[in-house]
């Protein structure tokens, strides 16, 4: 009955291949190269006593029966050539770092993830986006679909995505319908509430790099008080700083003052506590020359601006460093 499900065979395969005595779902999901949902395989080898499973925090982990790992291995009941194949995936695995650049860590809103596989998730993505050739799509393929296998809801990737439209497109353009495809995909994967505002927070970056500032303010408009309080408020600040100056150039004035105040108020708020933060330097260049923009406008003095502390952009956001303009 085993041998004629396919499925069950490669889970079969997958656990025994394992560098640890016992594996989670993704991790088996990730040797064996599936994507799909494979609890009723597991369920199904489990109630046949070949498996074994518990759960240890919220997590379930699976093991094999040693006597029928010992018989498919000796007996050769698993031809060599998979064999080889799951053992090199299964070392794979195990090799995908999960040291962070404290940077990324911080940026990406990364520092409170301790599940190993979401960790090894961010890591491959970031390897990709920190790389000199990150816009090779061939090349990365794999490693992409491999990251959304140990992790669908990797924020990461509609980011990704998103800005490596706007860099090697043929016109370099990227718009909202695009934003929205990259990020709806993982949008409904993610549960943890840090994560989901970290999601919603580069999300309106995204927004931001496109001039889509209503979308900014929309996206931003009910985001609950948490860490990362002073980026969120210099987003909804330069988003409302520019729509002031679209109603100056239109000349409505009155329009123009009330957004300007708008976005005086979230630059009074946090402007400070936004600059003493290790924010990427693309993010601090970009605000910090929107808010030197807004305060010539209130007749304030413009004085120097030190842009220290700051995170090493990724190499992908490099050509990114210099977007708003007016």
């Amino acid at each position: 009955m085993i041998r004629s499900n396919e499925i069950q065979l490669k889970l079969l395969y997958a656990i025994s291949s394992s560098q640890t005595p016992e594996i989670d779902v993704n991790a088996i999901k990730y040797i064996a190269s599936l994507h799909n949902d494979i609890s009723i395989e597991l369920d199904n080898l489990s109630s046949l006593s070949l498996i074994s499973s518990h759960y240890s925090g919220n997590k379930c982990f699976y093991s094999i029966n040693n006597i029928f790992k010992d018989y498919l291995l000796e007996e050769k009941r698993i031809p060599l050539a998979e064999y080889s194949s799951y053992r090199s995936r299964a070392i794979s695995y195990i090799n995908i770092a999960t040291d962070i650049d404290a940077g990324f860590k911080y940026n990406f809103g990364l520092e409170h993830i301790n599940d190993i596989n979401k960790l090894k998730s961010f890591s491959i993505l970031l390897e990709i986006m920190n790389s000199e050739d990150f816009n090779s799509i061939t090349k990365y393929n794999q490693k992409i679909e491999e990251a959304k296998i140990l992790y669908p809801g990797n924020y990461l990737l509609p980011v990704y995505k998103s800005v490596l439209k706007m860099n090697t497109s043929k016109n370099k353009t990227l718009n909202t319908t695009d934003i929205n495809i990259n990020f709806v995909s993982c949008e409904d994967l993610v549960y943890d509430l840090h994560e989901k505002r970290m999601l919603t927070i580069w999300k309106s970056i995204m927004y931001l790099m496109i001039g889509n500032f209503q979308e900014v303010t929309m996206e931003l408009k009910n985001i609950s008080s948490g860490e990362h309080d002073s980026l969120i408020n210099m987003l909804i600040a330069t988003a409302y700083n520019y729509l002031a100056y679209n109603e100056y150039i239109s000349g409505r004035i009155r329009e123009h003052d009330e957004l300007r105040d708008i976005a005086s108020y979230y630059y009074d708020k946090s402007f400070e506590d936004f600059l003493s933060k290790s924010y990427f330097f693309f993010l601090k260049y970009n605000f910090i020359y929107a808010y030197k923009k807004h305060l010539r406008v209130i007749n304030k003095d413009v004085k120097f601006i030190d842009f220290k502390p700051y995170a090493l952009d990724p190499v992908m956001f490099i050509d990114n460093r210099f977007l708003m303009s007016f």
